[in-house]
Parts: structure tokens; sequence; C-alpha cells
């Protein structure tokens, strides 16, 4: 039974040079121009979420089903306490609710 030899197709000599051209693209800009950054679309805050007119901290208003409006402070994390019968200290899980907003430059009443 004969040898089997396998045989390229094409010529594997890696020094020839590329036959596909490069192309050069322009981007319409100066050479020393700064590239536009593309923003990704992310959304405004809406206008109830913007900073307290008397203390400048980061609030959410809205009203309540009453229609007293409320100022929440969204920065202050809350949580719940859960304290079983017999146990020595209270387990506290992290809640979704927020605290009512009171200003650090508050003047008391």
């Amino acid at each position: 039974m004969p040898d089997l030899t396998l045989t390229a197709d094409e010529s594997l000599d890696l020094t020839e040079t590329p036959t596909r051209q490069l192309r050069l693209v322009s981007t319409g800009l100066a050479p020393m121009a700064d590239i536009p950054v593309r923003s990704r679309g992310k959304p405004d805050p809406r206008p109830c979420y913007a900073p307290c007119c008397v203390c400048g901290a980061q609030v959410l208003t809205g009203r309540t089903q009453a229609g007293a409006q409320l100022a929440l402070d969204v920065g202050i994390r809350t949580y719940i306490v859960d304290w079983p019968h017999g146990a020595p200290v209270p387990v506290f899980t992290e809640s979704r609710g927020y605290p009512v907003h009171r200003c650090a430059r508050e003047v008391p009443a």
C-alpha cells in the first residue's frame, strides 16, 4: 500500500503580502479635533427627583393618596426589625421604604 501525502492547494508562504488593500476611512473631523462622545441613551432624571430647594440633598418628591406633598430621602437605607420571640437580638432586613426628608439646615420650630 503506498504512503499517503497531503499537500496544500495554495502556497503557505507567510512572507507574501496580503492581496487585500487597507482602506482609510475619514471621520470628517480635523486631525486634532476631539472625537464626539455619544451618549448611551441614559434618560435624564425626572423632575420629581431633584435637589431639595433648602439644603440641596437629592430627594424624591410626590404626593400621598390623601394629597399631601412629601419629599423622601432616597439615599438613606431603611430596615425592617424582625425580633422573633425569645431571640436575644433582632434581625434587620433591608426595606424598600424611604424616610421623609428632613433638611439638615432646617430651623427647629
